[in-house]
């Protein structure tokens, strides 16, 4: 079953068939676009939609992640996804991008309610021995590891959590080692943890 109905290559739209409730960036929509450029010539004429990034060779059999990305010609606009208007779910499982970072999906036409869910690709992990090491510096590392980790998850709420920010109560002259977040609409206290720098927990975290 095509995902695609329509291109757009005037206005620079991609219209999805009726009945999509699932579709791969890549496997799907890019996959369809080359057939559309390699067979429909009054589609070449317009400049390119999209681009698929990715999969580069790592060594060992093993690739980086592939997104797409919907290009912006700088004239008529940026390339936008419409859902057929006949309400739903559609889950979209891998990562689609806009280049001037816009949401890939224009939805403010529609009249049926329409929820779109991203499923992130694989991220692959790695697992990394302890060759040579003797045990008392294998614990070692992983204590070290276990609160550079914490502290990385902390960073993290900071930066993308739901409206919160965060504060090192280091630098306001607070307990050493302590992270306090903080919502910022309300300056409310919404979570505190300790995080040091130093596996023996002599140094606390200063939010580098």
């Amino acid at each position: 079953m095509a995902v695609v109905d329509t291109w757009d290559g005037a206005n620079r739209r991609i219209y999805l068939a009726s009945g999509v409730t699932e579709f791969h960036p890549i496997d799907d929509i890019y996959r369809e676009y080359r057939n559309a450029r390699a067979n429909d010539e009054s589609f070449r004429v317009w400049e390119p939609f999209m681009v698929a990034i990715g999969h580069e060779p790592k060594g060992g059999g093993k690739f980086t992640s592939r997104y797409l990305l919907l290009l912006d010609d700088g004239d008529i606009g940026q390339v936008k996804i419409i859902a057929f208007d006949e309400g739903g779910t559609i889950q979209v499982t891998g990562e689609v991008l806009c280049e001037n970072q816009t949401d890939p999906f224009d939805i403010s036409g529609l009249v049926n309610p329409m929820v779109i869910r991203y499923t992130p690709p694989d991220t692959e992990i790695i697992e990394l021995g302890t060759s040579g090491l003797t045990p008392g510096e294998s614990a070692k590392l992983d204590d070290i590891h276990g609160w550079s980790y914490l502290a990385h998850v902390w960073n993290k709420i900071a930066l993308f959590g739901a409206k919160i920010t965060h504060r090192s109560t280091d630098a306001a002259g607070g307990v050493p080692g302590t992270i306090e977040v903080y919502d910022p609409d309300t300056d409310a206290l919404v979570g505190t943890g300790d995080i040091y720098e130093s596996a023996d927990k002599s140094t606390g975290y200063r939010g580098r």
